[in-house]
């Protein structure tokens, strides 16, 4: 027994149009292979994903193009993950650092403190701090950093959220500009592998001004800067892939998206440092007082 899938009418056993309406009568093997056609691979192609994070690297503004026309939403969805779970764990790479950092700094400041204090005190009376104290000094130091307990769930949770706030920015004020400034149907999807895509830089250059503050601070900040700086020149050279304005009014977004973004991330910064403090703090002390040091 067969029914017509337009009008619903009963089909005797032959009939290949319906006898109502003329709508060809499919047979199971036929609907199964029209389905068969129209749904979508949704198997991940972990190849597609390598060459897109290698692409972003050596090619970015190629590779930011093809994956802003072509990626399929399966890819972007585990690239989303991917990008989320890197940024947090650079943000908790980036605490241990700065933890060791200070501590070397507080040493180095209590020597050559000492130094002075020993050059300047009159001749032939014995140093005020000698070596051996110095190196006491410094080894209680070193031992106060061993009880430091970083937060590392917060801080993984904290800059994962770093991430996602610079894309859903980015995201809704390509949605917005386009709202005002094209007369283009919005294509959602694109506007946000736009968003992600052009946030790839920042977090390879991030991941490399890690490792260059180990040599020089300084070096590593630039390094940092000069990521952002590529992704917004990343972020000017593709927006018009998804969104259809003039060049005039493609500086004014990106100008714009780039400051809101910035000011944000400022602002949530300011806002979770206060609590990580407080949890390294308030832990720190309860270990110290704990051991009665």
């Amino acid at each position: 027994m067969a029914y017509c899938s337009k009008c619903g009418k009963k089909l005797e056993k032959g009939d290949i149009y319906c006898p109502d309406c003329g709508t060809k009568n499919i047979e199971l093997k036929d609907n199964v292979k029209i389905r068969s056609q129209t749904v979508p691979n949704r198997n991940i192609d972990y190849k597609i994903i390598i060459n897109i994070i290698v692409g972003m690297f050596l090619k970015p503004i190629t590779t930011a193009k093809k994956f802003i026309n072509e990626t399929e939403k399966n890819i972007v969805v585990v690239l989303t993950l991917l990008f989320i779970a890197f940024q947090g764990f650079l943000g908790i790479w980036r605490a241990n650092q700065i933890v060791s950092s200070i501590s070397n700094v507080v040493q180095d400041v209590i020597r050559k403190t000492a130094e002075i204090v020993n050059l300047i005190q009159p001749q032939g009376s014995s140093n005020i701090i000698n070596s051996s104290e110095m190196n006491e000094i410094t080894g209680e130091i070193s031992k106060i950093k061993s009880f430091i307990k970083i937060p590392y769930g917060e801080i993984f949770l904290q800059n994962c959220a770093l991430v996602l706030i610079s894309v859903l920015i980015i995201f809704v004020i390509i949605c917005v500009a386009n709202t005002l400034l094209s007369k283009k149907a919005p294509e959602k999807f694109k506007y946000y592998k736009t968003a992600l895509i052009v946030t790839a830089p920042a977090l390879y250059f991030e991941f490399f001004s890690i490792i260059f503050s180990y040599l020089s601070i300084d070096l590593g900040l630039a390094t940092a800067l000069f990521g952002y700086i590529f992704s917004l020149i990343c972020f000017a050279m593709v927006i018009n892939e998804s969104l259809v304005i003039s060049k005039n009014n493609t500086v004014f977004v990106v100008s714009f998206a780039s400051l809101v973004t910035i000011i944000a991330l400022i602002l949530c910064f300011g806002w979770f440092m206060p609590s990580v403090l407080s949890s390294i703090v308030s832990s720190t002390m309860n270990d110290i007082k704990n051991l009665g040091i």
